[in-house]
């Protein structure tokens, strides 16, 4: 979407609230590349440039996209195991009831 000074301030909220968010400083900085990219190439617009010099500008200035996990994903609370038993529980509660009803 192009809205790399968006982005980065939400990086900036996700640091302050979490530090160890995976892959923060790695996609703040790829963030920060676009936009420096992107105020390059608009500057060099606005000079005299004939169409075809343009576009090469525009292809050649974007950075590359490297995203490089240096911390290991969030494990998620609830385990697999968990999520089983809950829902054989529900089923075994369901089953009951039916029983109930006859």
């Amino acid at each position: 979407m192009k809205r790399y000074d968006e982005a980065i301030t939400a990086f900036n909220k996700v640091q302050v609230l979490d530090p160890t968010y995976p892959n923060l400083a790695g996609n703040k900085q790829i963030a920060e590349q676009y936009r420096n990219a992107t105020t390059s190439v608009n500057a060099s617009e606005k000079t005299s440039f004939t169409p075809a010099t343009q576009s090469r500008i525009k292809t050649s200035s974007t950075p590359p996209v490297s995203i490089v996990s240096t911390t290991e994903p969030k494990k998620s609370p609830v385990s697999v195991g968990g999520v089983i038993g809950i829902f054989s529980i529900l089923v075994v509660i369901r089953q009951w009831a039916k029983s109930k009803k006859r």
